[in-house]
């Protein structure tokens, strides 16, 4: 028996020996073949589970790497699921390899030492999305309606013989046809009322009684600093993607504008409505859904037009696409016009009557004209009606042309840049602010199936221009916008600027003092707000848990 049990033991520890002898083996010809290919790949990962390694020296992943490639799987599964209002932007930055290539030595907007969220540089044209990037056949939309109207600074030319007076008060337009037959053999005509067409509408903008008359007891702007404030958004559209497809607004910007472009600017909801209702409510989807909307309409939300509103400026929301809105697409949207210039009506009938050219979810023309081209053409007629002493506030959102496809953008460019250039050359930005965003990037499409495409879509674009006084002035509160360029900020950012470009008074130098002063307190307790304006310097300690509670 007791030779049996030591047979067993010796057989047991030459086992173990050649086990260990084997094991040895593969780890020292694993480590000269993959020598620095997982050198970074230590316990840093789980020192902190939300803050892989970003500071590789060498941060290849390449597909021999097993366990790397794993990970990076298991992170964009667990992104793909994340549909609530936490966005984890840590996470995010792991998400560097690339379909067709390694990559090395992840860059970020700030340096990574310095700052609880740090934000990846991207390539717009990175390598392995550059086959998905072209030019769409343009869309000629006076293909089926010739213009007949077209807007100018003064009145409406018409090429028609026998026009109709414009009723100064109406707001919508509507132009109908009706074809003439002969009557008889004395070469009369009569009309065929059976043919009958709408050729095109426009949407008109005047001062409106009623309202001039409710902003008479609120206050006198012509005393006191105030600016307009436009709002202008494209659905749909990443920060990278707004480089790649509208190169010309973007050079106009940056150049002549001296636009603040906000890098670090991210999405804290998968889809529009998010968003929007964020930046213009501070509220997140659930805190809307549980308090002002319970179900019904958004009439009783706290938007921040009925902020503006309230301290005596016109205000204005328009959008295109209209049936799949921000507040209407599977909602009931607003009972009465949530603003004093509604643009709904309009949009709804030019999508009956007009609307062609459709490609996927959206008719990309109203009449002769690009959907997006009369939004931005509205935005004229309401910077030219209201004059440089009557001021407002437009919420425009355009979704047409950006919303399914990548390179569908670029037919806007022309006409973006044709709009900024006019805003700019007649003086209408001397006071005004633009505020020019979108809500996140494509969110479907070949793209997505790709790293650099996965981390687009959590980064939309954010650009401020601000008149030139404004400025000097505000000195401190706009060197802070410029400084706030390579730090993470999300849509309860934008509503805190928003708020405080309804009165200055809360960005003169003193009073931005004593408020940086309560947010380095905040910031020394952990207990940053939320929504920080724009115009105090997000701490550098703001993590992203607390940016998107």
């Amino acid at each position: 028996g007791s030779d049996v049990t030591e047979n067993l033991r010796r057989r047991r520890t030459q086992s173990l020996f050649f086990l260990t002898f084997v094991l040895l083996l593969v780890y020292m010809v694993l480590s000269v073949t993959f020598a620095g290919e997982l050198s970074w790949f230590s316990s840093e990962i789980y020192d902190n589970e939300d803050k892989l390694p970003l500071s590789a020296p060498t941060a290849k992943i390449a597909i021999l790497n097993t366990t790397v490639v794993q990970l990076n799987l298991h992170l964009l599964d667990e992104i793909h699921s994340n549909e609530n209002a936490k966005d984890n932007f840590s996470k995010l930055t792991t998400i560097a390899p690339s379909k067709t290539t390694t990559q090395t030595d992840a860059e970020f907007t700030a340096d990574p030492s310095e700052v609880a969220c740090r934000v990846p540089k991207m390539d717009p044209f990175d390598s392995s999305i550059k086959h998905l990037i072209n030019d769409p056949e343009p869309v000629n939309c006076e293909v089926m309606f010739p213009t007949l109207f077209k807007f100018s600074d003064s009145c409406y030319p018409v090429s028609l013989m026998n026009s109709t007076v414009v009723p100064t008060d109406h707001e919508f337009l509507a132009i109908l046809c009706e074809q003439l037959i002969p009557a008889n053999a004395s070469n009369t005509t009569e009309k065929n009322s059976n043919i009958t067409k709408i050729v095109d509408m426009h949407a008109m903008v005047h001062l409106k009684a009623n309202v001039e008359e409710r902003l008479k007891h609120i206050r006198d702007h012509e005393n006191e600093d105030s600016v307009n404030v436009l709002v202008l958004g494209l659905d749909g559209v990443s920060h990278m993607n707004f480089l790649r497809t509208m190169p010309k607004s973007y050079s106009y910007l940056m150049e002549e504008l001296g636009a603040v472009e906000m890098h670090g600017f991210n999405k804290i909801g998968d889809n529009t409505y998010p968003n929007v209702v964020a930046a213009l409510t501070s509220k997140n989807e659930l805190e809307v859904n549980s308090t002002c909307k319970n179900d019904k309409a958004f009439d009783d939300c706290p938007f921040i037009w009925k902020t503006f509103s309230k301290h005596g400026y016109r205000t204005a929301f328009g959008e295109d696409s209209t049936w799949m809105g921000g507040f209407n697409y599977l909602t009931k949207g607003f009972i009465k016009p949530p603003t004093d210039y509604y643009l709904r009506p309009f949009g709804v009938a030019a999508e009956e009557h007009i609307a062609h050219h459709k490609e996927l979810n959206a008719k990309l023309c109203y009449g002769p004209r690009l959907s997006m081209q009369v939004l931005l053409d509205y935005t004229q007629k309401f910077a030219f009606s209201m004059g440089n002493d009557k001021r407002y506030f437009q919420f425009i959102w355009s979704t047409s042309l950006t919303h399914d496809d990548l390179n569908y953008g670029r037919m806007g460019d022309q006409h973006l840049l044709s709009t900024l250039d006019w805003f700019h050359t007649e003086g209408y930005l001397n006071q005004t602010v633009l505020i020019f965003l979108s809500d996140h990037g494509l969110r479907w499409g070949d793209i997505i199936e790709y790293p650099q495409g996965q981390l687009e879509e959590r980064i939309p674009f954010l650009f401020f221009v601000v008149p030139h006084w404004f400025k000097e002035k505000y000195a401190r509160a706009y060197k802070n916008l410029q400084g706030n360029q390579d730090r993470l900020t999300t849509p309860y950012d934008l509503f805190e600027t928003l708020r405080d470009l309804v009165t200055l008074q809360h960005i003169t130098g003193e009073e931005i003092g004593f408020r940086e002063a309560d947010l380095e307190i905040a910031a020394e307790l952990s207990s940053l707000p939320r929504g920080i304006s724009q115009f105090l310097p997000i701490p550098l300690s703001r993590t992203c848990e607390s940016a998107a509670y």
